[in-house]
């Protein structure tokens, strides 16, 4: 019983992280958020597979948290990744804004 269990317990956790990551980028806390970020993204992935749209959140807010602490290559790669899970109109929209912070900052050779 207990291990039919952990699934959704681990599930919830990905989510309580994916919630405490965006409290640490307000706080200007980015390695902390980072490392939550992951940690939702092993747990996702573990459970729906590396390119499941249900993975789509911790893609899309780590692909944001790169590019703002100057990482683009790294956003860029995120970025791709979660314009290719979106499926959602919001989700697209929300993406575009991330993808022009990007590529101004590729233009601009950062």
């Amino acid at each position: 019983n207990q291990v039919a269990g952990r699934d959704p317990l681990r599930l919830v956790r990905a989510g309580v992280l994916l919630k405490a990551a965006a409290l640490d980028v307000e706080l200007g806390m980015h390695a902390e958020a980072e490392a939550k970020l992951r940690q939702s993204l092993a747990i996702a992935e573990e459970r729906w597979g590396k390119d499941s749209p249900r993975t789509l959140a911790p893609v899309a807010e780590l692909a944001r948290l790169l590019q703002s602490v100057g990482r683009v290559q790294e956003a860029d790669a995120m970025c791709s990744a979660a314009e290719r899970m979106a499926d959602k109109e919001e989700q697209k929209q929300q993406l575009a804004k991330t993808r022009r912070l990007i590529d101004a900052d590729l233009a601009a050779g950062k």
